[in-house]
């Protein structure tokens, strides 16, 4: 039997190591179709002659493909390439965030979901807003998914590209962008202006806010939340002239008051606040999340909800992940209008 012809290129001075640049030549011509069901492969002795490279390396190679169910050994006549759906099946994207909150959650769920009808597998990874801690993932990681969702946070996102270096090329990462840096020219992103919608919202909702005497945004310290919560927030509430103001870590409930809540600890414990003095949502307390989950159209007999992290916005991702159409995407906030306010 032929052995299949390979031309594997092998960078010395990447930061991937040979055996996973190996690996990664022999998944991309599978995926392409260059290999096919049966071809065999070169020997261990060939590949290192030919591609300058240890058996060591070539071994190891080997050993990893024939563990991911992508190649078989047959005694006396080598290794095969076994199994091409394998491959497909395998396709691996990594979500990485920063500090983990209600939204990111609810949304890396989603998009676990939307990957699965396409047979990728989706993991969930926290940096914890250290980028220490995001290299060791992203020099442990980088040879084991094809696609990187980050979603930067506190962190630079030109910082965040500097240590992907050499190891990934741009067009495997996708920024979730949810402030106002720049993203660098040539990365996949979603953008999202938090600071301007969030304040448009708010405008159409002027006359039921206004029969509140204090707006309350609570922004507990172990929430992560973009910033462009609080800009968008105090702009409105300074151009409406209402009194608005930012609560760390609530205690009470107050009747008149209207409350924004970013996590679900907090709504269930505002909840609990409002059952104790009898408040009623949309009556006595104005109640917005900004957040939103299946449960909320029946908790209060309804809780208004503003939310950028949409079951829509997964299935976008998951389109662009599979067809790897690049192009940039602003997404727009929804607003799920009910009956707590």
């Amino acid at each position: 039997m032929k052995t299949t012809n390979l031309l594997v290129e092998i960078e010395d001075n990447s930061k991937l190591p040979k055996y996973q640049q190996f690996v990664n030549t022999i998944l991309d011509k599978i995926n392409s179709g260059v290999l096919k069901e049966g071809d065999r492969l070169p020997s261990i002795i060939n590949s290192s002659i030919d591609f300058d490279l240890s058996r060591d390396t070539i071994s190891r190679a080997y050993k990893e493909l024939f563990a991911k169910g992508v190649i078989t050994s047959i005694y006396r006549k080598g290794y095969f390439v076994s199994n091409t759906s394998t491959v497909s099946s395998k396709k691996r994207v990594l979500f990485i965030t920063g500090k983990c909150s209600t939204t990111n959650q609810m949304f890396y769920n989603q998009i676990a979901r939307e990957m699965e009808n396409h047979h990728i597998q989706t993991d969930y990874m926290l940096s914890h807003n250290n980028l220490n801690i995001l290299k060791n993932i992203i020099n442990k990681e980088v040879g084991n998914y094809h696609i990187f969702i980050i979603e930067p946070q506190i962190l630079s996102k030109k910082d965040i590209l500097d240590l992907f270096d050499k190891k990934a090329v741009r067009s495997n990462i996708i920024f979730l962008n949810d402030d106002n840096e720049v993203v660098p020219n040539g990365i996949d992103h979603v953008s999202f202006n938090i600071d301007e919608e969030l304040y448009s919202i708010l405008s159409r909702l002027t006359n039921d806010l206004k029969h509140y005497k204090t707006l309350n945004l609570v922004l507990p310290e172990f929430e992560y939340f973009p910033s462009g919560f609080i800009n968008g927030f105090f702009r409105y509430c300074d151009d409406q002239n209402i009194k608005g103001k930012i609560v760390e870590e609530l205690k009470e409930v107050e009747k008149e008051h209207g409350y924004f809540v970013v996590d679900e600890h907090t709504l269930f414990y505002l909840a609990e606040l409002m059952e104790k003095k009898g408040l009623k949502a949309g009556k006595d307390v104005g109640l917005i999340t900004l957040f939103e989950k299946d449960y909320l159209k029946y908790m209060f007999n309804g809780i208004t909800s503003i939310n950028w992290f949409s079951g829509k916005l997964a299935r976008y991702i998951a389109h662009f992940i599979v067809h790897k159409k690049a192009e940039e995407q602003h997404w727009p906030a929804v607003l799920y209008m009910r009956n707590s306010i």
